[in-house]
């Protein structure tokens, strides 16, 4: 589950990130996520031809000032369903703070 979290949170900016040339930012907009934005994804196994759900990862952007920046602060959520807690019980939370004009990551929590 914490692996499909950590790979979800690196698609999800994969396509957000600039090409870079010598000058830093090459002047693209980014149009893969706004601020407000809310995504979940769900974990499902599949069983004998059944999908048996496993629990809900939730991403969701804001933005915000950090250090007098504008930022995009992005906040992973993972949880496993309750009945999937005896076998791995999962409460995971990753944070991460953005430029907003260059993308460039400036706080991970």
């Amino acid at each position: 589950m914490r692996a499909m979290i950590a790979l979800g949170i690196v698609f999800l900016f994969t396509g957000a990130m600039p090409p870079k040339n010598g000058d830093g930012f090459c002047g693209l907009r980014n149009t893969t996520f706004r601020e407000e934005e809310k995504v979940t994804y769900k974990v499902m196994y599949a069983l004998l031809g059944a999908h048996i759900g496993a629990g809900e990862v939730v991403f969701s952007t804001s933005l915000e000032n950090l250090n007098g920046k504008k930022v995009y602060h992005i906040v992973g959520e993972g949880n496993s369903y309750s009945f999937y807690d005896n076998i791995f019980k999962v409460r995971d939370r990753y944070e991460s703070f953005i430029d907003t004009s260059t993308l460039q990551p400036y706080k991970f929590i």
